[in-house]
C-alpha cells in the first residue's frame, strides 16, 4: 500500500550552566570552538549541545559556542562541518539522520568518509503509542490486529525518512503487515492526531511520550528497544513479540574528517569526564537520556553499523526522500 509522505521538523530545549573549577586542558589555541547542531534550536539535539556547552569550555580552556545549522534533513549542518577545518575547533552533533542520509539524499554528508567519530553521547528509548480508538490495549492485541488482513493499521512519524517513519517500516516488514505510514512536520502534530485518532499509532520518544501514556490520551504497547524502559517498567519491549527487533536513538559527536587522533581525544575525554558528574546524569535523565560516552573507534563502528542496516531497511521498503 502506498505511503503518504509530508515534510518533517523536529524541535526542544534548554540550557544548562556547568559548574565552574574544572580542570582545563591544553592544545586549543583559538579564542572558540563551536558545535553545530544540525536541527532548529529547541529541539533534543540542541538541548544536549546547549547541556554540554558550558562545562565543555571549562574543561577545553575556551569557550564553546552552539550554532544551529538546520535544514535538509541535517545535511545543510553536517556538510558545513565537513568543509571545516580539521584542527579540532568545530564539531558537529548528529542523531541517527546522519546515518539515514546517504541512503535517501544523493548528495548527503557521508559519516564514514567526511566526518570523524569523537563519541556517541547519549540513547534513547522509543515507544509505541497507540490510540485508544484502535482497540488494542496490549502488545498481544496489537501484533492480533496489525495482522488482519485488508484492514492495514497506520503509523505517524515527523517526517519522511525519520527514525519514527524507520522503526514503523520495519515493524511492518518484520511482521509481514501492510502498513500506511503518514509523515507530519514534527512529533507534535503527529501526536495530536494519534490521541484523536486520525492515526492508529506511532513511535515516539520517551521523553514526550511517557506524558501522554500517564495522562491517559494514549497507550503504551512496548518499547523500541530490547530493555525495559525504567519510567514504563510494566510496558514490554518489543522483541519479547517480534524477536531481534531493537532500535534505539541516539545523538553523537563529530568532527570534520582528518582531524588529528589527539584532538578527537580531547574531546572525548573532556565528554566521558562530564557524562560522568552526577548533576549532568540526572539533567538527562530526566527527558529520557542515557548518557554512553563511547571512543572514537568505537562511535565510528556504531555509525558504519547504523548505516548499513537503515540502508538495507530504506531499499527493502522503497523509502524516497520528499
Amino acid at each position: 500500500m502506498k505511503r503518504r509522505v509530508f515534510t518533517s521538523a523536529l524541535c526542544a530545549g534548554s540550557l544548562w550552566a556547568g559548574r565552574p573549577g574544572a580542570q582545563s586542558l591544553p592544545g586549543i589555541s583559538s579564542n572558540h570552538s563551536r558545535i553545530v547542531v544540525t536541527f532548529a534550536a529547541g529541539g533534543p539535539t540542541d538541548l544536549v549541545a546547549r547541556l554540554l556547552a558550558q562545562p565543555l569550555s571549562d574543561r577545553l580552556g575556551q569557550q564553546v559556542i552552539v550554532e544551529n545549522k538546520p535544514g535538509a534533513a541535517g545535511n545543510i549542518g553536517a556538510l558545513e562541518v565537513s568543509r571545516a577545518s580539521p584542527d579540532g575547533q568545530t564539531m558537529v552533533l548528529v542523531a541517527p539522520t546522519i546515518a539515514v542520509n546517504p541512503s535517501l539524499y544523493p548528495n548527503a554528508v557521508d559519516p564514514t568518509k567526511d566526518l570523524s567519530a569523537v563519541s556517541q553521547l547519549v540513547s534513547l528509548q522509543y515507544v509505541l503509542v497507540a490510540s485508544r480508538r484502535m482497540g488494542a490495549s496490549d502488545l498481544r492485541g496489537f501484533i492480533e490486529r496489525a495482522s488482519l488482513k485488508g484492514k492495514p493499521l497506520s503509523y505517524a512519524s515527523w517526517g519522511n525518512g525519520s527514525h519514527a517513519h524507520l522503526c514503523g517500516a520495519l515493524l511492518s516488514q518484520m511482521l509481514g503487515a501492510d502498513m500506511i505510514h503518514v509523515a507530519y512536520k514534527g512529533s507534535a502534530p503527529a501526536m495530536q492526531d494519534v490521541i484523536g485518532g486520525q492515526v492508529d499509532f506511532m513511535f515516539d520518544s520517551a521523553a514526550t511520550a511517557v506524558p501522554q501514556v500517564r495522562a491517559g490520551t494514549v497507550r503504551a504497547i512496548a518499547v523500541s528497544s530490547n530493555k525495559a524502559l525504567d519510567a514504563l517498567p510494566s510496558v514490554p519491549t518489543l522483541s519479547s513479540r517480534v524477536p531481534g527487533f531493537d532500535v534505539t536513538g541516539w545523538q553523537g559527536l563529530m568532527a570534520p574528517a582528518r582531524t588529528p587522533p589527539s584532538q578527537l581525544s580531547r574531546w572525548q575525554e573532556s565528554i566521558r569526564a562530564i557524562l560522568q558528574d552526577g548533576e549532568v546524569r540526572a539533567r538527562l535523565a530526566a527527558i529520557g537520556l542515557v548518557p554512553v560516552a563511547s571512543s572514537p573507534a568505537d562511535f565510528a563502528l556504531f555509525l558504519r553499523s547504523e548505516q548499513e542496516k537503515y540502508a538495507a531497511l530504506i531499499r527493502t521498503n522503497n523509502i524516497k526522500a520528499d
